[in-house]
């Protein structure tokens, strides 16, 4: 008798900007030195390398919109501080 037929699940939520705490993020951003710049709804953000609502970081400037994912503000974070330009150097990945 062949299997029964699944639903497939749905895909997991994904935390957006507007689904938090603003002020606690540029808060947290700031502490690194960084300013989080809002853009309107439907605009492009500056600095972003994929386009939609991947945030963009310019300088000490992280620009994001309210759908932007939330985890790509944190991200703002770490490459600002060095970290992923750092450990890729280690890596041999970037001269």
């Amino acid at each position: 008798m062949p299997a029964p037929l699944t639903t497939p699940s749905p895909p997991p939520a994904v935390l957006l900007l507007n689904g938090v705490d603003r002020v606690a993020v540029a808060l947290l951003l700031a502490r690194y030195g960084i300013t989080l710049e809002l853009v309107s709804a439907g605009e492009a953000i500056p600095g972003s390398n994929w386009g939609d609502s991947e945030a963009g970081l310019r300088g000490d400037r992280l620009y994001a919109r309210l759908d932007t994912h939330a985890w790509l503000c944190g991200h703002g974070i770490v490459d600002s501080a060095g970290v992923l330009t750092g450990a890729a150097r280690m890596l041999g990945a970037l001269k």
